[in-house]
């Protein structure tokens, strides 16, 4: 449970050897649609709940993560939905 996203993603690509595999597997929300710049209230409220009850810090989205870890300079992203 990471609180600090960023510094999350830091410390992964700090670690990470030369060319090594990063894999990351994480409760995410969804991708906001363009012009979106925040989830719908019931979308908030739901995340809150499950917050509360697992001890889960802020909620991000897979391209928010994607962002954090190209700003890193990794490459050859591959993604996945799970649900």
């Amino acid at each position: 449970h990471m609180p600090d996203k960023a510094q999350f993603v830091s410390e992964l690509c700090r670690v990470l050897r030369p060319g090594g595999r990063l894999i990351l597997v994480a409760w995410t929300h969804r991708d906001l649609t363009e012009g979106e710049v925040e989830l719908k209230p019931k979308e908030e409220k739901l995340l809150q709940r499950i917050s509360q009850a697992y001890y889960l810090p802020r909620w991000c989205s897979v391209n928010d993560y994607i962002s954090l870890i190209t700003a890193k300079g990794l490459g050859g992203i591959k993604r996945g939905d799970w649900t």
